[in-house]
């Protein structure tokens, strides 16, 4: 073979050519899709972190008295099985939910009587795994003076039109739950 025979095999497609293009815009495409997974996987989980580590300094203080302003922060989930501890805010707007659990501010408070509702999105770093929770396993909510330890009773994600969720008795609204004798 001779070297101008090699030399034409060797030679990359032009730029020109709509081969070329195509690979480009395929390479270019395949990056940032990577880029994106990796942001909403790592990225978001890390971002999570920071906020729960700031939120989780504004707790403490708020509880040890050094400080009395900011965002209502009704206490700390533990979840052992998930081997999660996440600082709750109170609300659940889309804000209130990019970096913590909110409770629901029309239902019970923790310790109260009633369905207390806590929500999150299933992102790593927050409720990913929450489908892993077995019958049994406990939940702990942590407030200032009392730690309330929960078992789960039954595992259901549950989406923001399932109104019946937050009912005073979950799957039969409108009744109130009665105290037993």
């Amino acid at each position: 073979m001779d070297r101008e025979t090699r030399d034409t095999r060797l030679r990359a497609v032009p730029p020109t050519d709509p081969r070329h293009v195509v690979q480009e815009a395929a390479l270019l495409v395949a990056v940032a899709l990577l880029l994106f997974l990796g942001y909403q996987d790592w990225g978001k989980a890390a971002t999570i972190g920071d906020r729960q580590s700031a939120l989780d300094r504004e707790l403490r203080a708020r509880w040890d008295g050094s400080a009395t302003a900011g965002a209502a922060l009704p206490g700390r989930l533990h979840i052992p099985a998930l081997e999660l501890r996440l600082v709750v805010v109170e609300g659940v707007d889309r804000a209130d939910l990019d970096h913590a659990p909110g409770h629901y501010p029309r239902s019970a408070a923790p310790g109260e009587r009633g369905n207390t509702a806590i929500a999150g999105n299933r992102t790593k770093g927050l409720f990913r795994d929450l489908d892993e929770l077995r019958t049994g396993d406990p939940m702990v909510f942590e407030t200032a003076t009392e730690w309330l330890v929960y078992a789960v009773h039954e595992v259901r994600i549950a989406h923001r039109a399932d109104a019946d969720a937050l009912a005073p008795v979950p799957d039969l609204p409108g009744r109130s739950r009665r105290p037993r004798c």
